[in-house]
């Protein structure tokens, strides 16, 4: 894992919009109304510790990857600003 420091910024700049954009947003602000309601009923599904480990495995393993996601293209945001601003010659 690379300790460069474009990495750290880009990490703390994307969860702490992502965080901002979350509490401001209708939208995903239903969706975790939702969610919420689906862990209720996924809570009460009569499954097998091995099935619900299954589950709890793709769901960790889903958000991980829509992390890594969301800092690929915000780093992405960040390298397409920085050469506009090079090319405006403001930088």
């Amino acid at each position: 894992m690379s300790t460069n420091i474009f990495e750290h910024i880009v990490k703390y700049a994307s969860h702490n919009y992502y965080e901002k954009y979350a509490f401001q947003n209708e939208e995903y602000s239903d969706a975790r109304d939702e969610i919420l309601a689906l862990q209720k009923q996924y809570t009460d599904m009569p499954l097998s510790e091995e099935q619900k480990q299954v589950i709890d495995r793709l769901l960790k393993v889903h958000s991980e990857l829509c992390d890594a996601c969301m800092e690929k293209v915000y780093e992405q945001g960040l390298k397409d600003c920085a050469a506009i601003l090079k090319a405006l010659k403001i930088i």
